[in-house]
């Protein structure tokens, strides 16, 4: 499946200019899949993992400030977070390339959440594990946080926020 990941139509599909049969239609055509869309949406979707702690720094967080989610993401991808992950229900805001027709490291997609958020950068943390990303926030006023571990993240937050959040 090399070919769908460094694709344009990955792209369009995650910027929402293309929907999920259609996605499905092209790579099942590509790939001469003799399989149902539903099988599909499991097989494709089937790639998330919550990472330790995760959770409870975010209901942590949740206490102090509003929280949201930027995420390069297609809409199979988020039905099927939204579907198991728990936790997703507790953003404030949830902006996603595929609504927004952006994509991180791109200035507008930040731009996106500054202005449906009502937040200045200055006052907000943007936390990324790729440092393009983080820089590209950080470019337009954005406190940015390379997420490394937990343990990392929580001292960094701790930094940011004045808070503990163990």
């Amino acid at each position: 499946m090399f070919f769908i990941f460094n694709s344009e139509m990955l792209d369009e599909y995650e910027r929402g200019k293309i929907n999920s049969m259609e996605m499905f239609s092209a790579i099942s055509g590509e790939l001469g899949l003799d399989i149902s869309f539903e099988k599909f949406k499991v097989i494709w979707s089937n790639i998330f993992t919550i990472k330790e702690g995760i959770e409870q720094l975010i209901h942590r967080v949740k206490t102090l400030a509003k929280i949201a989610v930027l995420s390069n993401t297609d809409e199979m991808h988020f039905e099927d977070i939204r579907d198991k992950v728990e936790i997703i229900k507790d953003f404030d805001w949830l902006f996603l390339s595929h609504e927004a027709g952006y994509r991180k490291p791109e200035k507008e997609i930040f731009e996106y959440a500054i202005n449906k958020t009502g937040i200045s950068p200055e006052n907000i943390i943007f936390i990324d594990d790729i440092q393009e990303f983080v820089e590209a926030a950080s470019k337009l006023g954005i406190t940015g946080i390379l997420y490394k571990d937990i343990i990392t993240l929580k001292k960094d937050l701790e930094f940011y926020l004045d808070i503990i959040v163990s």
